[in-house]
Order: structure tokens, then sequence, then C-alpha cells
């Protein structure tokens, strides 16, 4: 099924994949959002607020794509089946172009609007609060060869249309992409994820996001959630000077 660059119309509907995507999902779903039962409707918000950031940080490192149902005559598009965000990591940051910068400043003043009168009900805020407390013990996997990759933040597919491999075309391309530049890819699997993502070549699993660390509660919780397994594809090469948790 094809796909192209998304544009902010598309917004919209691909929260509205997304959500259909992730509302059972353990850590998106039932973790992050635990009175989804009661406002069915409020991860979509969630989503909408990330797409439109990811949208307006798009550049040559920065991709966020739509796949489609052509109509029968192939001259157009009947509905919208899939989205998936591509990030070029660097070990050393690339700063944004002045255009980009003031496109993600402006946006981030949108959402915070858009959050104050759109509140995400279904959300534990203090859930949310995991990302912060992850990141100093995730991090490591990313060092060496392996902070040079096109990592995938992003990836559902409508379940209208799951098993006609357009999550593989969506995956496939950045794949392509970082062949070109003579890097890996990564992602972070969701719950039950993990055979789909090996299928697509990420044919190295290095542990879940967060599961080191002297903080055994927080350990606990991540096992707990289940998802979170860290994937990647090194090119076909040796990692080079990939750290482990807590070294120098």
């Amino acid at each position: 099924m094809p796909f192209r660059e998304a544009t902010y119309a598309d917004i919209i509907p691909a929260s509205h994949i997304l959500a259909r995507a992730f509302k059972d999902d353990g850590f998106m779903g039932k973790y992050l959002h635990p009175h989804l039962d009661r406002y069915p409707g409020d991860l979509q918000k969630r989503y909408v607020r990330s797409l439109r950031a990811q949208w307006a940080s798009m550049d040559a490192e920065n991709k966020l794509f739509v796949s489609y149902k052509p109509t029968p005559d192939g001259k157009g598009e009947e509905c919208l089946t899939g989205v998936a965000g591509w990030t070029r990591r660097r070990a050393v940051t690339k700063p944004a172009s002045w255009s980009t910068h003031a496109w993600k400043t402006g946006f981030t003043y949108v959402n915070k609007v858009d959050e104050y009168f759109n509140p995400d009900r279904a959300a534990d805020p203090e859930k949310h609060k995991i990302f912060e407390k992850l990141a100093p013990y995730s991090k490591h996997h990313w060092t060496g060869s392996r902070a040079e990759v096109w990592y995938l933040n992003v990836i559902g597919v409508d379940p209208a249309f799951e098993g006609q491999g357009i999550g593989r075309e969506l995956v496939a391309w950045g794949f392509e992409q970082a062949k070109q530049d003579g890097v890996g890819t990564s992602c972070i699997a969701a719950s039950g994820r993990d055979e789909f993502y090996r299928r697509c070549g990420f044919d190295v699993q290095d542990g879940i996001s967060g599961d080191a660390g002297p903080d055994e509660e927080l350990r606990k919780e991540v096992r707990g959630i289940g998802g979170g397994m860290v994937h990647f594809w090194d090119g076909g090469k040796q990692p080079v000077g990939v750290k482990k948790y807590g070294e120098a």
C-alpha cells in the first residue's frame, strides 16, 4: 500500500489511527491512560499533540509518513491506513534550521493551548513522569556506533487494515535510508510487537528500556508494564563502543 510524507491535514485522521492501534497496548493504553474506559476518546487527543509536534519538526532528518488506500481508479486516496515517524539520531545533535526551530516553537504553544482546553482526562499525570525517570537508565543503549541510527519513534496501522504488509513497508523506508547513510536502525517495541520487528530486520534485542540502574522499584514497575524491548539493526557491522549502564 503506498505511503507519502504527512501533511497538516493528516494529523487528525492519523491520530485516530494511533488511538485505535494502541488503546489496548500495555504501556500507552493501560499504563499511561488507565481511565480510557471513562474517556475512550481522550487517547486520540494525546496523539494529536504528539503528531503535531512531529509534523512541525519535519525536515531532512525528521520524517512523518502516512500510508493510504488508493481510490479504485488510482487517482486519489480513499483513506489513511497507517502512520510512521522516523528520526535521524546522532552522537552530536545537529542544530535545526531557523525555520524548523520557529515551527517547533510555534506549535509548542499551540499544543499548550490545546491541552488547556482539551485535557487528556484518560491519562494519569503521575505515570507520564516515567519518561523522565527512564531517561538516565536508557541512554546507554544509544552509545558508540549505535548513537548514529535512524530511529523509529512511532508506527501504527489501523486495525481494519492489519495483515496487509503496511507496517513492514513503513519500517522498510528507515532501513533503506540507514543503508544510504551507512548507519543502523533502532526502535522500542510496544507490547506483543517484538516478533514483528524481528521480521522487519531488527536482529539485535538489547534489553528493556529502563530496566537497569539502582532504582529497583522503577525496574519492577517497568518489567510489569510489558513491551519496551530495545531493538537494533547494526547495518551488517559489528557495533563499536556501545556502553553498558554505568560505564564511563
